[in-house]
């Protein structure tokens, strides 16, 4: 029985999506897994028509599809020989190399005896092989239910209290991924965004200009704002731990318990990253409702499908972007479509939260400013993605198209975000709490420049006054649920903490900044 083709097809999807699941969700592979098993069943009616055998008609469909997936990955490995001067990282060369090999390859299949001899041992050694994957993609989600089980499960008794005769105020938590710290984006990219800022100071936001995230990365940063605790007193000692761990602490967390606790509503939008969507919020919102509709309606190339794409014969083509979009400007343009529109839908549709009766936590995390980055300062498409940015240890320099595509794109988002939150002010009955804040910077040069960060609060009545220059995000709740709720948990002291290396330990960082250079 001829399954080795059908294991090498699948293959490619399931290891890709079992190494990303920390980040995405089961369903982020069905598009591609249905693609490229189409592809496969094509490929076999061709090679049933050359060969007029099944057996030749699998192995030549198979030979096609290793070295159509594999070549991306070869391809990133010579293109590092460029620097050398040696020049053979290039499509214009490895492309001739693999129509060579397939046709070698095919040459010897057609010329082979007895070609159905060796479909048991393709069969055994392709099923093994994807089986690892499948076996990590179960490992993963068993261990990631135990996380999400145990942090959903009621460990400790409600400790807030609704302020009597008032009106509790609405909870907008913004999360503007990557977004750095004004002083820093004004070093790495010449742009001054200052005028944003000054607009946030109008609006009655208070901007602490010397805040500094916890940790660089989104799954500890998170964790730790949204429990208001350091991630040790959590738990979580390891930095190399999973983010399978993050998701629970992020899902699940202290804030949202406390609030649920005093009868909030909980409203969260899709974000991309499965490790920080509230799937089970009373409303959860995004651009499409099921994998269904994305399957059938969403026409964008998804993140996960330009990775796998990236990882093909296909690099060839996203590395031709400019002059295939010149030719094809409504199409090729698909790419990072996705992502822009959960962004836009994210941002244009949290002041409907206003409507909704009652009190709310409404949590949005949108992928911005973090690359890949699909506006132009005027919100047209482009995509640029990190592999753009330049290689460590390099200091960011002015001028630089990466960092120049960075500032374009927080000078769109400052617009529509300044549109969000005067229309959440002007919605509002009753005066709410909103934050803007980045989970971390981008600059990872020195480790201290990424943690530099944007932090904003709109806090009515005297809350503002509890703001101050260095407050840094672990704070950020115990300020508010002390301020409006009664809550007794004070300041803790504000730090940065680090991967030192390949340790296995945190290393806390200088809280004064002294600059780039």
């Amino acid at each position: 029985m001829l399954l080795y083709p059908w294991f090498i097809a699948a293959y490619p999807v399931v290891a890709l999506l079992g190494a990303n699941l920390d980040e995405i969700g089961l369903a982020s592979g069905l598009r591609p897994l249905l693609v490229s098993i189409g592809l496969l069943g094509l490929g076999l009616a061709a090679g049933r028509l050359i060969a007029r055998d099944w057996a030749k008609a699998a192995a030549l469909a198979s030979l096609g599809f290793i070295l159509f997936f594999s070549y991306g990955h070869v391809y990133t490995f010579v293109e590092r020989l460029n620097a050398t001067g040696l020049l053979i990282g290039r499509h214009r060369y490895l492309l001739p190399l693999w129509g060579l090999l397939f046709a070698a390859g095919a040459w010897w299949i057609m010329r082979a005896q007895e070609a159905r001899r060796w479909t048991h041992a393709l069969n055994l050694s392709a099923g093994l092989a994807l089986a690892i994957p499948l076996a990590s993609i179960a490992v993963h989600e068993v261990r990631s239910g135990l996380w999400q089980a145990a942090a959903a499960s009621p460990s400790r008794a409600c400790q807030l209290v609704l302020p009597q005769g008032q009106t509790p105020p609405d909870i907008y938590y913004f999360v503007l991924d990557g977004y750095m710290r004004d002083d820093i984006l004004l070093e790495v990219s010449g742009f001054d965004n200052s005028p944003f800022l000054g607009a946030l100071s109008q609006m009655g936001f208070v901007v602490a200009r010397e805040s500094q995230a916890n940790y660089p990365s989104t799954g500890m940063s998170l964790s730790t704002t949204l429990n208001m605790d350091y991630l040790e007193a959590l738990g979580w000692e390891d930095p190399w731990e999973q983010r399978d761990r993050s998701r629970a602490l992020i899902v699940h967390s202290r804030l949202r318990s406390e609030l649920e606790c005093l009868g909030y509503t909980t409203i969260a939008f899709e974000s991309g990253y499965l490790f920080t969507e509230w799937t089970d919020a009373d409303y959860y919102l995004a651009p499409y409702s099921s994998a269904l509709n994305r399957l059938v309606a969403g026409a964008g190339i998804t993140e996960f499908e330009n990775l796998l794409i990236d990882t093909t014969a296909g690099a060839a083509l996203l590395d031709a972007e400019q002059a295939l979009a010149a030719w094809f400007p409504q199409d090729f343009h698909l790419r990072g479509q996705e992502i822009s529109e959960r962004i836009l839908f994210a941002l244009e549709n949290a002041p409907t939260a206003a409507a909704i009766p009652g009190p709310k936590l409404v949590f949005v995390h949108v992928n911005a400013a973090h690359p890949p980055f699909v506006f132009a300062r005027d919100g047209d498409h482009v995509f640029i993605s990190s592999g753009d940015q330049p290689a460590p240890p390099a200091q960011p320099a002015i001028g630089h198209p990466f960092w120049t595509a960075y500032a374009d794109q927080v000078m769109f988002l400052n617009g529509k975000v300044l549109e969000a939150l005067s229309a959440i002010l002007a919605n509002s009955a009753t005066p709410p709490v909103i934050i803007v804040q980045g989970d971390h910077g981008y600059v990872d040069n020195p480790p201290q420049a990424r943690m530099l960060i944007l932090n904003a609060y709109f806090l009515p009545g005297e809350g503002s006054q509890r703001i101050y220059q260095g407050i840094s995000p672990v704070n950020t709740f115990r300020v508010v649920l002390d301020e409006y709720f009664g809550g007794e948990f004070g300041l803790l002291p504000d730090a940065s903490y680090h991967r030192a290396g390949s340790s296995g330990r945190f290393e806390q960082l200088p809280t004064e900044w002294p600059g780039l250079q």
